[in-house]
């Protein structure tokens, strides 16, 4: 409005930045599909600074329309990827813990946004300052996740080695079950009660089911 823009052409721009915003998610999901989603996110990140930078030396309707379309266009990643980049990050078993300190963060460090953004504008005369601070977050953010990019991702366990770790709980009752079928035969029973490793600390609960199980069928 400063810019000498109606409020009509507010509008617009404010539409294009939804509308871009909204295709831009859908075809960052098909290519975080097809490549590594914290690269996408990555390079979204960077794009979007200077199209804030871009908004912030906007002078008429065209350009601040363009820098709105471009923001949303950049800007669609940054949601639709969020979840795969986590998981790319710090695995799937911690994604929750991730989102929950990445919105804690984010919301404390927007909170204060548009109050900074404000007394910029009053004490410069201009909005101009308060984009550019923007601007140099986002760049901020960018580089911190392309320093991640660069190190490598954390490696997840193998599906086999996940299988085995979800295995070991029911891995005593299947032991049980086999005692159980060779009913008579005891010699066969000792051995499987002998390569039965012997755990020092307090037993889980399925071991003490097939404890129980095994003294029963004695």
């Amino acid at each position: 409005k400063i810019q000498g823009l109606s409020m009509d052409e507010i509008a617009t721009c404010y539409t294009m930045f939804g509308l871009f915003s909204l295709f831009s998610r859908i075809g960052a999901g098909i290519l975080g599909s097809r490549v590594n989603p914290l690269h996408v996110w990555a390079g979204a990140k960077f794009f979007l600074a200077f199209s804030v930078c871009f908004m912030a030396w906007a002078k008429n309707f065209w350009m601040f329309a363009v820098a709105n379309a471009l923001i949303g266009i950049f800007s669609g990643p940054m949601i639709a990827l969020m979840v795969p980049a986590l998981q790319t990050l710090v695995g799937t078993r911690q994604i929750p813990e991730a989102l929950v300190v990445g919105f804690v963060v984010q919301a404390f460090s927007t909170l204060p946004a548009p109050a900074l953004a404000g007394w910029i504008a009053d004490m410069m005369g201009s909005y101009t300052v308060g984009l550019m601070f923007g601007a140099v977050s986002v760049l901020a953010g960018a580089a911190c996740v392309m320093v991640v990019v660069l190190k490598g991702p954390r490696e997840e366990l193998p599906a086999e080695q996940s299988k085995e770790m979800e295995a070991d709980a029911v891995q005593p009752e299947n032991s049980a079950g086999a005692g159980v079928d060779l009913e008579g035969q005891g010699t066969t029973i000792m051995i499987a009660a002998e390569e039965t490793p012997t755990n020092t600390t307090a037993p889980s609960s399925g071991k003490c089911h097939w404890l129980a199980r095994y003294m029963l069928h004695c």
